[in-house]
């Protein structure tokens, strides 16, 4: 063997295990330096994987002596124009949702180039990556890792239902490895995920990841016993799973079922192209304003909170993108199901689909990388065994340098895009720790600096004005608070518009803001409180005392301090203004 094809050989194994390694190592990212650190580490993660994964294969792709062929399927052309589509909809904001998109149409053109024996690999590489976060989930439990959120048990994901639903989908895999990948070398790992999943799943009480698991298993075995036990079990164990989901947790459900109705008035508003990509955010909480004011339900208005997910992945890309995203992942739905051929990986993509489908008509893989890494592994599974190909391309020595150049300019901008993100974020991280001390201008020199690289994250921009206001600064706390109602809206960003207001004497102003901020939650006793001072600031004392009446009688959703010290308050206000007169 030549050196040529020593160096050809080394690459594509060096890609194979750097490929193996994205899967296995990308959930466990938490630089926590940068701020949203459970999150954004693993888009950098997987960015720069996926870079260097780019250069190792237009390496080995350029010193291959053959002629390469290039097939493409039904199913690569409809995720292709769904994802151009999807990008041209984001208005050209680069968001970390619109960057894990591309980077993702990526890595399904790299996934495609693998083989069925790749795929194996990949298969057991996410069921190791099950058991490490199981594993990871069951320490935090005995206190002994830390967690990332107000939940004893998150994984290294930003809450527990992200985690639950990545257990989930890798015991799928498990399953699949167990029913149809009898291999006696390996069984040990997808046996160990299943034993730990069963273990797991339970102390989440997380219906998405249990109804997945349940319903890929049955798709899984269906093959194994007759058609009409297979429908009887189907009708049993939906029905039950279905109630005892409902029941168990059942407040939760009712407020899916309340934030469906109102993203559904969205659709009905934008329903050919949607709001636009990664603006739900942005667009959903002036509906749910609107909702509760006309036709919300004493119970909706006591279930209703601020809201930046559709908890269901098809209703929130129709929001986004309308019906012409929509029937394009329809679409791509019917092509996954009608693959023929190659049993044992048909099904493991299919389960793998099914699994990230069920996940995603009660939660949000699509804002969880690990997950939506995990989906396209199942397209591009599906996508290479699909014997419904479309066109064959013949790509000679020519072309092949041409993309080589264009790979190599792709990552060096890649990676100094990246530092320059890296910067920012972690930038943003030190504004929050100075923000914390109350260290307001020191703050500031942080939040600015991380805005010339991030200037339209809504999240940002509000945490960047509401330093500016409490460093009495109000001009620029309006200003930033403003702009970041056009990537982001919620109570909190309506209530401190409604401060700046108020301490500008702008008390009309000000009574907009904070109406706002209660029509969209309107079970808030703190945004009825700011009214009331509201009302006594600016001396209208007929709106003052109907607001302490109705402080006085409204329901408590949740008890606490804080809300017997405003009712208190209003007690005070109503009696001695002798409002009852």
């Amino acid at each position: 063997m030549n050196t040529q094809n020593k160096l050809t050989v080394y690459l594509a194994w060096g890609g194979i295990l750097t490929l193996l390694l994205l899967f296995v190592l990308t959930p466990l990212q938490n630089n926590t330096a940068l701020q949203n650190s459970v999150t954004i580490s693993k888009t950098f993660f997987f960015a720069e994987g996926l870079l260097l994964l780019l250069l190792m294969g237009s390496i080995t792709w350029l010193c291959l002596n053959r002629h390469i062929w290039i097939s493409y399927s039904r199913i690569d052309l409809v995720f292709t124009i769904l994802v151009l589509y999807i990008v041209l909809r984001s208005g050209g904001r680069v968001s970390p949702r619109v960057i894990e998109l591309i980077a993702l149409m990526v890595f399904y053109v790299v996934l495609r180039r693998c083989r069925l024996r790749h795929f194996l690999f990949i298969l057991y590489a996410i069921a190791v990556a099950g058991i490490i976060q199981s594993v990871y989930g069951l320490l935090q439990l005995y206190n002994i890792l830390p967690t990332h959120s107000q939940f004893r048990l998150t994984g290294t994901f930003f809450n527990l239902g992200a985690y639950a639903a990545f257990i989930a989908l890798s015991a799928c895999i498990s399953l699949v490895l167990i029913f149809y990948f009898k291999d006696k070398r390996m069984t040990l790992i997808p046996q160990l995920n299943i034993v730990l999943a069963i273990i797991i799943l339970p102390i989440t009480q997380n219906r998405a990841a249990w109804i997945a698991l349940i319903v890929v298993g049955i798709f899984l075995y269906a093959r194994f016993i007759k058609r009409y036990l297979l429908y009887g079990v189907l009708v049993v164990a939906g029905v039950l799973v279905l109630a005892g989901g409902y029941y168990l947790k059942k407040d939760s459900a009712d407020g899916r079922v309340l934030i469906w109705k109102v993203t559904s008035q969205m659709i009905a508003e934008h329903p050919l192209t949607g709001i636009g990509y990664d603006r739900f955010a942005a667009t959903y909480m002036k509906y749910q304003a609107a909702y509760m004011t006309t036709q919300g339900t004493p119970g909706e208005k006591q279930l209703a909170d601020n809201v930046y997910y559709a908890f269901n992945d098809l209703l929130q890309l129709t929001a986004e993108s309308g019906m012409i995203g929509a029937l394009g992942m329809l679409l791509l739905i019917v092509f996954c199901f009608t693959v023929k051929g190659y049993d044992r990986f048909r099904y493991a993509g299919q389960a793998i689909i099914l699994g990230y489908m069920i996940i995603g008509m009660f939660y949000y893989p699509h804002f969880i990388l690990p997950l939506k890494m995990t989906g396209v592994l199942g397209l591009a599974m599906l996508s290479r065994m699909d014997r419904s190909v479309i066109r064959q391309l013949h790509i000679g020595r020519v072309p092949k340098l041409l993309v080589m150049g264009i790979t190599l300019i792709v990552s060096v901008m890649g990676m100094m895009l990246i530092t320059q993100y890296k910067t920012a974020y972690r930038q943003w991280g030190q504004a929050e720790a100075a923000y914390q001390h109350q260290r307001f201008n020191e703050s500031i020199r942080y939040f600015e600096q991380a805005l010339s690289q991030l200037p339209q994250d809504g999240e940002l921009l509000s945490a960047a004005g509401k330093a500016y206001f409490l460093a009495d600064s109000l001009g620029k706390a309006a200003l930033y608070l403003t702009q970041s109602r056009d990537f982001l809206n919620n109570t909190v960003i309506e209530t401190t518009l409604g401060d700046i207001s108020v301490q500008q004497q702008h008390y009309a102003a000000a009574e907009r803001y904070y109406q706002q901020a209660l029509s969209m939650v309107p079970n808030r006793f703190y945004t009825e409180y700011m009214l009331l001072k509201l009302y006594v600031a600016s001396n209208e004392n007929e709106k003052a005392c109907t607001r302490a009446n109705l402080i006085l009688h409204k329901t408590v959703k949740v008890s606490s301090t804080a809300v017997q010290q405003i009712q208190d308050s209003a007690r005070v206000y109503y009696d001695n203004n002798k409002c009852h007169h």
